[in-house]
């Protein structure tokens, strides 16, 4: 039975790597299929087809039903969204050759997006409309003080929070409830690509894009820095939050100034460390502020600089020392993976659903499933988790609703 043939529509199947900006390179690398095997599939003239399994492989890789292969270009055709023109603003040497798994990030964002809407209109709720406007300079702290006012920010809020992710959330929420779409992605290395900020015409829903494979605080200031390009309308692809040195990327640097204004303004992090004693060539120190903020340490020593506290040759070494510890963390997983040691923590699949997911989504889906729209098994299928996840998924969601 393994060997039955897929009597899959060639066509589709070139469609769907066109469309979704997959390389057959791409394909290979994640299917393990030889690229030369690959082309005979993709050859309409030619007679060979996938086994079922490979072709349930391929579409797993390509994100799409299975049944998706056996159907026409004209039936499927509408159910992918069109990529919109995203300026890319990387670091360039931390770029694949290969965008692929970058295009799959972005049809995914689109599709989750336009659920979302599909699912308030068949609630007959309204969905929150973007129209805050700024009439103003390049002027980082008015730009910030304006984003916390009209977000409504609360810097009370952002010390008492009992987590960074806690703050994660609660900055979700803000933005979204004036009508942005947070959603995070995966399958992208974050070296590759942190975040992404979709900016969609008037009558489309703007999007903010966020790695999962990040860590808290670093989805924290990503948040911010793409809310500043869709504030700027600027549809941008981004991997270097903190760094100011690309004096090429005038726009980058400008939303991780505002990014870092925001989340530690100048007035709050002055009186901080006027009442207390830090030594600001410790990473401990530099711990405790970052905490009192609910952002990366990385953050903290760019303000330290920016704000004088340290000078270039102290932000390179702390700069470094981050950098160090990172890599032997990285290594230090490499090797427990090779020897097979299992993670001193267990997962927690419903709250990484929760972070994952649409703040605005997990709500128009708990209305679903307790208006009888969504069954338990339907919302498995959606967050792409196990069924016995979703108590636990729905406690959560259940406690913001008011």
């Amino acid at each position: 039975m393994t060997n039955e043939r897929a009597i899959i529509n060639k066509v589709t199947l070139v469609f769907l790597l066109s469309k979704k900006g997959v390389t057959t390179e791409y394909l290979s690398q994640k299917t393990n299929y030889k690229i030369e095997q690959i082309q005979e599939w993709l050859d309409v003239k030619n007679g060979e087809l996938p086994t079922l399994n490979q072709a349930r492989k391929i579409a797993e890789v390509l994100r799409v039903p299975f049944a998706s292969l056996y159907m026409t270009v004209e039936t499927i055709t509408t159910l992918i969204p069109t990529k919109p023109n995203v300026q890319n603003r990387r670091i360039m040497d931390a770029i694949s050759p290969d965008d692929s798994s970058v295009n799959l990030a972005i049809i995914d964002l689109l599709q989750a997006r336009d659920f979302y809407i599909g699912t308030e209109l068949l609630l007959e709720r309204a969905v929150a409309k973007f129209i805050i406007q700024f009439n103003l300079e390049d002027n980082v702290k008015k730009w910030a003080d304006k984003i916390r006012s009209d977000f409504g920010i609360d810097l009370d809020r952002q010390y008492k929070s009992q987590s960074g992710r806690q703050f994660y959330l609660y900055l979700k929420d803000r933005i979204e409830e004036q009508g942005i779409f947070v959603q995070e992605f995966i399958g992208v290395d974050n070296s590759a690509v942190r975040a992404m900020a979709i900016c969609q015409d008037k009558n489309a829903m703007h999007i903010i894009g966020i790695n999962k494979k990040d860590c808290t605080p670093a989805k924290i200031f990503s948040l911010i820095h793409e809310l500043v390009h869709i504030i700027k309308k600027t549809s941008s692809i981004c991997n270097a939050m903190y760094d100011k040195t690309d004096l090429q990327n005038r726009e980058e640097i400008f939303c991780n100034a505002v990014a870092g204004e925001v989340l530690t303004p100048i007035e709050a992090i002055n009186a901080i460390i006027k009442n207390d004693a830090y030594d600001f060539t410790k990473l401990e120190d530099i711990q405790k502020i970052s905490k009192t903020f609910s952002v990366s340490r990385e953050v903290i020593i760019r303000r330290l600089l920016d704000l004088g506290y340290i000078n270039k040759n102290n932000y390179d070494t702390l700069s470094n020392l981050l950098y160090e510890e990172h890599i032997a963390k990285k290594e230090a997983r490499r090797r427990q993976e090779e020897a097979g040691i299992e993670k001193p923590f267990r997962r927690n699949i419903a709250r990484e659903a929760v972070d994952k997911t649409s703040n605005a989504l997990s709500k128009a889906i708990y209305a679903g499933y307790c208006e009888d729209v969504f069954s338990k098994y339907d919302v498995a299928q959606i967050l792409s988790i196990n069924l016995k996840h979703i108590d636990n998924y729905f406690m959560e969601v259940a406690s913001w609703v008011k």
